[in-house]
């Protein structure tokens, strides 16, 4: 978990070439498809079909932005784990705050980053806009509230630092990403 552009999907898509039986719980959105989306980790919804799902309760989670909205299908994770896959899911702070509260023990990759760092990388999205600079810096503390509260009194936790305004993402991120990850799962 962690803020906009702090290089989560980055990390997660480094995670899953490492570990090979882990996989994406899709994200499902609202939200116009960026170059680097994939099939493997997103789905994206017509605000119609959003709703619809959002009123049958079928997300685990579900959040609501001014542009666009996303969430995580209840049954997909129940599938997944049923199967007894390794599932990954990449969130801002409040979902993850949302699932710590629902999942018991869930191991969790806090990732943060210098806010100026972050705040460059958003820039080179497309869709940006420079009313999001602030809701990037809100993030960035409201995660590091979620990492003090739980992070620091959790053993299946842990807090990264990308430091880099490029990709890939650094190598030892990587690396102890990993390890932590095959520590925690087993």
């Amino acid at each position: 978990m962690g803020p906009p552009c702090v290089g989560k999907h980055t990390l997660a898509r480094a995670m899953r070439s490492e570990i090979i039986d882990l996989r994406f719980l899709h994200t499902i959105t609202t939200r116009k498809r960026r170059s680097d989306d994939t099939d493997e980790e997103i789905r994206i919804f017509k605000k119609g079909e959003f709703m619809e799902d959002f009123a049958t309760r079928k997300f685990l989670y579900a959040n609501f932005k001014e542009d666009s909205m996303y969430g995580y299908s209840k049954a997909e994770l129940t599938c997944g784990l049923s199967q007894g896959l390794c599932l990954m899911m990449v969130f801002h702070g409040r979902g993850a705050l949302a699932l710590k509260r629902e999942i018991e023990n869930l191991p969790t990759i806090f990732l943060s980053s210098p806010a100026n760092a972050m705040l460059q990388r958003c820039r080179q999205r497309p869709d940006w806009t420079d009313n999001d600079s602030k809701m990037v810096l809100d993030s960035l503390t409201r995660s590091e509230e979620i990492y003090r509260t739980f992070g620091t009194r959790e053993k299946n936790c842990i807090r990264l630092e990308n430091t880099t305004l490029e990709q890939p993402i650094q190598k030892e991120v990587v690396s102890k990403a990993v390890d932590f990850w095959r520590k925690v799962i087993g």
